[in-house]
């Protein structure tokens, strides 16, 4: 048992620190893409294409926090959050990086959220479900014949 529970110990250790070590490595690769967004004299595909993986840099970074939530750093820090988050505005920023799936599936978005709509909760925790939530809707949908 003794045996288990140090090596369960281990990988919630290894988590959190490959968490805390990828982040520096993301904010650079963002501050550059950052920098190098061209001037409006060049094609905007780059620039669509730089801030699409700006995104995907933040994603990843969500992910990377969530896996912290398991290490014992996370339990001493005291967890998540509490925070007004209101769900229109959380659906309208995480479409962008929806968007370019859900148009090869020909799939269409209907949000019914009153724009009054709003949570106490953990910001990124429930980005984090919601685009959960959506990657599975998206990979498991279907085009609604009509």
């Amino acid at each position: 048992m003794n045996r288990i529970e140090s090596r369960i110990k281990r990988e919630k250790q290894f988590t959190a620190d490959a968490s805390h070590e990828l982040r520096t490595p993301l904010a650079a690769i963002r501050g550059t893409l950052e920098v190098l967004v061209p001037p409006p004299r060049e094609p905007a595909h780059y620039e669509e294409k730089i801030a699409e993986v700006i995104r995907e840099v933040d994603r990843m970074n969500r992910i990377l926090g969530t896996s912290y939530f398991n290490s014992p750093a996370w339990r001493q820090v005291g967890g998540f959050s509490q925070e007004p988050v209101n769900l229109l505005r959380l659906v309208q920023e995480l479409m962008p990086q929806w968007q370019p799936e859900l148009d090869r599936k020909q799939i269409k978005v209907i949000t019914n959220i009153p724009p009054e709509a709003e949570l106490t909760t953990d910001p990124s925790s429930l980005s984090l479900i919601a685009d959960n939530l959506a990657a599975n809707a998206i990979k498991y949908g279907r085009r609604q014949a009509g």
